[in-house]
């Protein structure tokens, strides 16, 4: 599968941090205490995205939030917090 990036629905646009492994990352924030990356698709099809908390300002592990379906482009935020 060629690599799948998708784009959150009901966002804003957070600034950039630089993650340990993915380096200077887009963040997006619907309010909260954490900002997520863009979410992106593996080699099964899986949906995910990294969290960083605003708190401790650090990064937690990746986490599945779907699963791919063709044709998909968005990510609706709202139903996935």
């Amino acid at each position: 599968m060629d690599a799948i990036k998708l784009e959150w629905e009901n966002v804003q646009y957070w600034g950039e941090i630089n993650h340990p492994d993915l380096g200077l990352v887009k963040t997006y924030f619907s309010g909260g205490s954490d900002v997520y990356t863009n979410p992106e698709v593996d080699e099964d099809g899986n949906i995910y995205t990294n969290k960083f908390c605003l708190d401790s300002f650090n990064w937690t592990d990746s986490i599945e939030i779907g699963t791919y379906e063709k044709g998909m482009k968005f990510i609706n935020f709202i139903e996935f917090v």
